[in-house]
């Protein structure tokens, strides 16, 4: 891989390389290997070796403690994984990928509850629990394989490095001017630098956002019960507690869990500041034991919650992909899919003008993946924010409607197979890369 030192063009200039801006690269690296890109990227990037030096790495199935795991995870869907399969990253990656054949739905202090089996719809799993750290180096190991094939040396890296300013030239590329001092143009801007997004910023791309006034804090346990392979979700007054399943693909039998616990921001700050044994009780009395008592914690972060949409995806010559574009709140666990599901369609959109003399840029193209994209994506936040809203409501009647309903859908199979459905990611107008290939 290349670390450019001299002004040059590109046809397409990646602006973050969290996983989605990664997932990017490798699908243009993969369908469109014509295309010459440019990743701008603050973090040093860093190769397996080196990135083993700071994040302890464990023997798949051999956990020795809490502390082998980082906390930051994602619950990745059937559609993701064959996202991962299409650019050539799943065998690199399901070692560390731990399934979960079914998901828990209940209701603190009530009888409610609610059973999602993968089974019923037709799979062995529900979807995989992979650390980040595992995503993005996968991916970007990928694209290192793959540059290192290309003799006209198509990728370039410009990391670590920032996007000062942006200005539009008569001929309607982009030239970007980053911090390192060097100057590099485009046909397209593809902003893929999160939530806060200082390229949707500098682009003037306006959102709509409201603080949750909530705080999740995550953190890797261990509990006296195996957690079977099955993803857990206790809804309280304050906010919902996953416990997501850890280990690798052999560890039903094992007792790591990865903990998002969303809470109010003074009850964040207390559990934070609480020594373990405190935290741990505290866990304890809201998950109600569900996986016996907890037997050790790792350190704990948290980061507040915030949903921001943007009212545009694209304008001509940029577009916004992942939490740049929706960031939304990791109830459902469905954040990093929609970022890889955006990209996997924008790449698609790109595929599909080649031979005529469109630009990637141009607004009509663009604008395509934009429709393609926006409603789902709104009809997925508006879900999650009712869903948020029904279980914050704290009146006797409302508590006694919850624990009925969660009742009736669990014996209404074909609203569970629904439900479970778009759960693992089979959405209408799915991208060919994400759909599932017939077993033969």
């Amino acid at each position: 891989m290349t670390y450019c030192d001299e002004v040059e063009a590109f046809d397409v200039v990646i602006v973050g390389a969290g996983m989605v801006g990664l997932m990017a690269a490798n699908l243009l690296a993969t369908t469109l290997p014509d295309v010459t890109v440019a990743i701008i990227e603050a973090r040093p990037v860093r190769t397996r070796t080196e990135a083993r030096g700071d994040a302890s790495d464990v023997d798949v199935g051999r956990a020795a403690s809490v502390a082998d795991f980082q906390p930051r995870v994602s619950a990745i869907t059937l559609a993701s994984e064959q996202l991962f399969r299409s650019v050539g990253v799943w065998a690199s990656l399901q070692p560390h990928a731990t399934p979960f054949s079914s998901m828990q739905i209940r209701e603190q202090d009530g009888t409610g509850e609610v059973r999602f089996d993968a089974f019923d719809a037709g799979e062995a799993y529900a979807g995989y629990i992979i650390e980040n750290r595992h995503i993005e180096q996968s991916l970007l190991d990928r694209l290192r394989e793959m540059n290192a094939q290309d003799k006209e040396d198509r990728l370039q890296w410009f990391s670590p490095d920032r996007l000062l300013f942006l200005s539009q030239e008569e001929d309607e590329t982009w030239r970007l001017s980053l911090s390192s001092g060097q100057h590099i143009r485009t046909n397209v801007i593809v902003g893929a630098d999160g939530a806060q997004s200082p390229t949707r910023a500098q682009l003037g791309f306006d959102t709509v956002e409201w603080d949750y006034h909530s705080t999740s804090i995550v953190a890797t346990i261990e509990t006296q019960k195996p957690h079977g392979g099955v993803a857990r979700q206790v809804f309280t007054s304050s906010g919902p507690l996953a416990f997501l399943p850890l280990g690798g693909p052999d560890a039903s039998a094992h007792r790591f869990v990865s903990i998002v616990w969303s809470v109010k921001p003074g009850v964040a700050e207390h559990l934070m500041s609480a020594t373990d044994d405190e935290f741990i009780r505290a866990l304890e009395h809201t998950s109600e034991q569900w996986l016996g008592s907890v037997v050790a914690v790792s350190q704990r972060f948290s980061f507040p919650l915030k949903q921001r949409h943007a009212t545009r995806y694209t304008q001509p010559g940029a577009v916004l992909v992942g939490d740049a574009a929706h960031a939304i709140h990791p109830l459902a666990g469905q954040g990093v899919n929609l970022g890889f599901l955006d990209v996997a369609v924008l790449v698609e959109e790109w595929q599909a003008l080649m031979g005529s003399r469109l630009s990637l840029g141009d607004a009509r193209i663009l604008r395509r993946y934009e429709r393609r994209r926006k409603a789902g994506n709104i009809v997925m936040t508006s879900a999650v924010e009712l869903f948020k809203r029904i279980y914050e409501a704290d009146a006797v009647s409302i508590r006694l409607a919850r624990n009925r309903g969660m009742h009736c859908v669990n014996r209404l199979e074909p609203l569970k197979h629904q439900i479970m459905a778009y759960a693992m990611g089979r959405i209408e107008d799915l991208p060919q890369s994400a759909i599932k290939e017939p077993m033969i």
